[in-house]
């Protein structure tokens, strides 16, 4: 699987590292993430 560009977020706060932690993932144009690939790649970490 190819690796995914993505950056953290952290919601509900203003300080870094103290929210609600969320992943934003850079899909290039055309790129299409498949549930099934989302699942595989964590089933696997």
């Amino acid at each position: 699987m190819k690796e995914l560009v993505y950056k953290k977020i952290d919601a509900f706060t203003a300080n870094s590292s103290t929210g609600n932690p969320a992943a934003c993932i850079y899909l290039e144009a055309g790129q299409i993430l498949m549930e099934t690939d989302m699942l595989i790649s964590i089933i696997r970490q």
